[in-house]
């Protein structure tokens, strides 16, 4: 008999409530999620825009530079070489 009242009569997890808290809690995480997603798809987009930009303006600049008239080729002592 004990055991009925503490389980049944004063059970304070009912089932349905449960149900429904785990409902709830369910599609705020849904709604959280699909907010980051969101955040994280722009981010990507903007980064590759961002590397698209960098690298066109990059070999933009190096192109210029080559192609200068009247601007001497930098000059590397023997045994040395551009890169570091």
């Amino acid at each position: 008999k004990l055991m009925n009242i503490a389980f049944e009569e004063m059970n304070p997890f009912p089932l349905r409530l449960l149900q429904n808290r785990r409902t709830v809690h369910l599609e705020k995480l849904k709604a959280e999620l699909r907010e980051l997603e969101s955040i994280r798809e722009a981010y990507v987009n903007e980064r590759v825009e961002q590397k698209v930009t960098i690298d066109g303006a990059s070999e933009d600049e190096d192109e210029s530079e080559r192609n200068r008239p009247g601007v001497p080729s930098p000059q590397f002592p023997a045994g040395e070489s551009s890169k570091s």
